[in-house]
Order: structure tokens, then C-alpha cells, then sequence
């Protein structure tokens, strides 16, 4: 039986991407959002092209895109955990960031920086992190934007 691709909101600002073995290359999903401002938001993965990858590997572009804040990372799933994670990028309205940050483990890749927002008088801590959950080769992408 077939199985739909399907996201769902799994925690707080955490969406579990399901059956993401039936995306094809470049075709992606995403899920729409509030962020913490009442912004309309959106998150979203795409199955990236794989050829110079092994064939058991799959690459993923991770992403949040916001009024005021966009930013994406792309990581690299082999058997249900994270092998790479690569070539991140941040974007901003009205504000600069500093101090970002590409980490990963076996669980999950995660892109880390600094919003600092209307000149100077206020500053955030901002994360986007994808998480393998070792079923079914599901992510689960959280954020904090």
C-alpha cells in the first residue's frame, strides 16, 4: 500500500516530515507556520539531487522562511542518521546576525546564529535543526526563530 507524504506538527515548533523515501530529487514539503512575532512562516525539506553521492545516502536542504528571517542548511542521511552537514545560509530584514554556527551528530544537523534586531536594542539566539528519529527515515525539523 502506498503511503502519502505527509508533515505534521509533532511538539512545539517541531514538524515531523514523514515518508520522505517517496519525495523524488528536488521535490519538497513544507508546512506553514506562525512565528513568534504572528508572522506567517514556512518550513520545509527538499530531496536534493544525489549523484555523487553513495546510493545508499540522502541529501536534504532544511529550511525556514519567514517575514523577517530565512535561513537553510542542506545534510546528508545514510541509515537513518546524519552524516554531513553543509553550506548554510542566513538572511535578514531589519537586522544583522553574528555568530553562526553548523554542528551536527549522528541524530541531527542544526544551523545556530545571532539576530541582532532593530539597531542594536534587542538581540535573539536563533537555531534550525533537522533530526533524524531512526523510523522510517522521518526528520523532524524544530526551530527557534
Amino acid at each position: 500500500m502506498y503511503e502519502h507524504k505527509k508533515q505534521k506538527i509533532s511538539g512545539n515548533n517541531t514538524i515531523t516530515f514523514s515518508n520522505l523515501d517517496s519525495l523524488a530529487e528536488n521535490e519538497s514539503m513544507e508546512f506553514d507556520v506562525v512565528d513568534s512575532d504572528g508572522n506567517p512562516a514556512k518550513v520545509g525539506i527538499e530531496r536534493v539531487s544525489s549523484s555523487t553521492l553513495r546510493a545508499a545516502s540522502t541529501e536534504w536542504k532544511v529550511w525556514y522562511t519567514g517575514v523577517t528571517i530565512n535561513a537553510h542548511f542542506y545534510m546528508t542521511v545514510s541509515d537513518n542518521k546524519v552524516t554531513s552537514v553543509y553550506d548554510e545560509w542566513i538572511g535578514t530584514i531589519g537586522g544583522t546576525f553574528s555568530d553562526d554556527s553548523l554542528t551536527n551528530t549522528s541524530q541531527y544537523g542544526k544551523l545556530s546564529f545571532t539576530v541582532d534586531a532593530y539597531a542594536g536594542v534587542a538581540s535573539f539566539k536563533c537555531w534550525l535543526k533537522g533530526t533524524v528519529t531512526g523510523s522510517d527515515n522521518d526528520i523532524d525539523i524544530s526551530y527557534q526563530m
